[in-house]
């Protein structure tokens, strides 16, 4: 008789009674797990969501780029008005102003260094000419010689520079002046024509004022 014939003994019969109970618990467990598992979709499903995903993320990239415009646009109006606010100020005082730039012409005549001072006193420099917009602009307001930031480099020479030590731009129009001359400062003419004059020589001035904007 072959041994698996033999009855089985009743701690046999336990055994391969646990042995069948956890066989079927192990199968049971496994079946729980794959029936939540849900494998990713393919084909139309899986292109839709990557469709509705760059859609949305184009959307959000425009209401960035809307936002972004929004925000600049409104401290451009905060920077308008307060030039605005400013330039009232100013006019009280008899400021010309373009753009964010304020310029006063005096009605006294002073020497060279006293016009640089009084300029000072009110907060601002003597004139210094940067562009030829800038200059078109004080050519309309002009009726008369007037003092400016301009000088010779070393008295005597035949070099321009402005008070802050810069050369000249090469749009103003600016008179040679005779070598050894005693005539350093540089004068506007009503023209817009820059010539030397005897720095001691009274003549009336240009200030000029750059508005400070604050945006909050």
């Amino acid at each position: 008789m072959a041994s698996d014939d033999f009855p089985k003994s009743p701690i046999q019969r336990m055994n391969s009674s646990e042995s069948l109970t956890s066989e079927k618990s192990r199968v049971t467990m496994e079946n729980r797990i794959y029936s939540g598992f849900k494998p990713q979709s393919c084909g139309k499903n899986s292109q839709d969501d990557q469709t509705q995903g760059s859609q949305g993320s184009s959307e959000c990239h425009q209401i960035q780029e809307n936002l972004t415009a929004i925000i600049k646009e409104r401290d451009s109006l905060r920077a308008q008005l307060e030039v605005q606010k400013n330039r009232c100020l100013l006019e009280k005082d008899k400021w010309r102003c373009c753009r964010s730039t304020c310029y006063h012409f005096s009605k006294v005549k002073k020497s060279w260094e006293e016009s640089k001072n009084s300029c000072i006193s009110l907060g601002a420099k003597l004139l210094k000419l940067e562009s030829r917009d800038e200059q078109d602009f004080i050519r309309t307001q002009l009726s008369s010689d007037y003092w400016i930031a301009l000088l010779l480099k070393v008295e005597g020479s035949r070099d321009w520079k402005w008070l802050d030590g810069s050369p000249p731009g090469g749009f103003l129009n600016i008179s040679v002046p005779f070598k050894n001359t005693t005539q350093s400062c540089g004068v506007m003419e009503n023209t817009a024509h820059i010539v030397a004059s005897n720095c001691c020589t009274e003549h009336l001035y240009i200030c000029k004022k750059t508005i400070k904007v604050t945006i909050e």
